[in-house]
């Protein structure tokens, strides 16, 4: 998730507003540990275009490729 949408803001404090994770904290939280993909994508259905930065980051997150995932 890289865009500042609402719609995004909403995905990524979904947990906390729904009173998911341990005291509050839920995987997009530095304190849990989690890192947040830079993204291209101006909204959800742009997340696999060809070429795109977030296509090229979920594609090195599933070869393992971790050092190669741009992050926020």
């Amino acid at each position: 998730m890289g865009s500042d949408s609402w719609d995004d803001q909403l995905v990524r404090q979904g947990g906390r507003v729904l009173g998911l994770g341990d005291n509050g904290n839920i995987p997009t939280d530095e304190s849990f540990g989690g890192k947040i993909m830079a993204s291209d994508a101006g909204g959800h259905t742009e997340f696999y275009d060809e070429d795109s930065l977030s296509l090229r980051n979920q594609a090195a997150v599933i070869a393992g490729k971790y050092g190669k995932v741009e992050l926020e």
